[in-house]
């Protein structure tokens, strides 16, 4: 039963009944209404009432019958009533986006998440992951194939496991703007832990090496006076490279703080990282 109309028709009940009991206690008019008495026949029973009488009773009919069919309806077990206890994870929070749970072979709220988030994403917009001494890294284009959904140790926990390649810009600063001097491509793992309760608690990624070989740009030095060939081009380079290298010196493997969202139906990751937030959109 839907509950609106239930409502509706009790309200509407009500309003009718106080209008009648208005005209028998105070003497007020009713509109479409008469004093005079009529014989109402039914069966073997007569009764004497009129008109402001007989709305009295429908109304008051209308407005109990509703609620009487819905008890009765609880009370037969045609329709339940569900309760959330106090304790209960809320499910916006143990599904964090509509429309994303498929049927799958896992059997926890973790492993069914992790299997519906699996498929291929695409670098939404650049970040700058690392800079300094007039240098900087551009993250410009970067694939995610997220393909894989395991345990984790903690019970409860899944592991969304997959592969990135991010292409990224070593750009030099001269004469009040950034120029690309070469271009690369880090590859390395990654993965997303999904807890218990269906919440993403991590990201953790490989701390990719240089890449074996850079694409070089010309950049126009006839107007700069800091940098005068392509000499001071490649140290520029090596510096840039040098100063990511001692952001990640001593360690494997980094940690970001997950987040998802949506645009136009796909799942959208938000990763925000030291420094950063790297946003990863679901290919068609």
């Amino acid at each position: 039963m839907n509950v609106y109309i239930l409502y509706s028709v009790t309200a509407l009940g009500v309003l009718l009944s106080l209008f009648s009991i208005l005209f028998i206690l105070l003497g007020k008019s009713v509109v479409g209404t008469e004093r005079s008495s009529q014989t109402l026949k039914l069966g073997g029973i007569e009764a004497r009432t009129n008109s402001v009488m007989a709305l009295l009773i429908v109304s008051v009919v209308t407005a109990v019958l509703p609620l009487c069919l819905e008890f009765y309806l609880i009370l037969t077990g045609v329709i339940s009533v569900v309760r959330q206890s106090p304790e209960a994870t809320p499910i916006s929070e143990v599904i964090p986006m509509p429309g994303i749970i498929t049927p799958a072979l896992n059997t926890t709220i973790s492993g069914r998440i992790c299997e519906a988030l699996k498929g291929k994403y695409r670098l939404h917009s650049d970040y700058v992951f690392s800079e300094g001494a007039g240098t900087r890294l551009t993250a410009k284009r970067a694939s995610w194939n997220a393909k894989d959904c395991e345990p984790s140790k903690e019970a409860g926990n899944f592991v969304l496991k997959g592969e990135e390649s991010t292409d990224y810009d070593i750009e030099v600063f001269i004469k009040d703007k950034n120029e690309r001097a070469a271009t690369g491509t880090y590859t390395y793992s990654s993965e997303v832990l999904i807890g218990a309760s269906g919440r993403l608690i991590s990201r953790v990624f490989e701390i990719a090496k240089d890449p074996p070989g850079l694409e070089r740009y010309h950049i126009d030095l006839k107007k700069n006076d800091l940098i005068k060939d392509q000499s001071d081009i490649d140290k520029k380079i090596k510096t840039a490279l040098e100063i990511r290298d001692k952001k990640y010196e001593g360690v494997t493997a980094r940690y970001c703080t997950p987040a998802l969202s949506t645009t136009a139906g796909r799942t959208v990751f938000v990763f925000i990282c030291e420094g950063y937030t790297r946003v990863m959109v679901e290919l068609y």
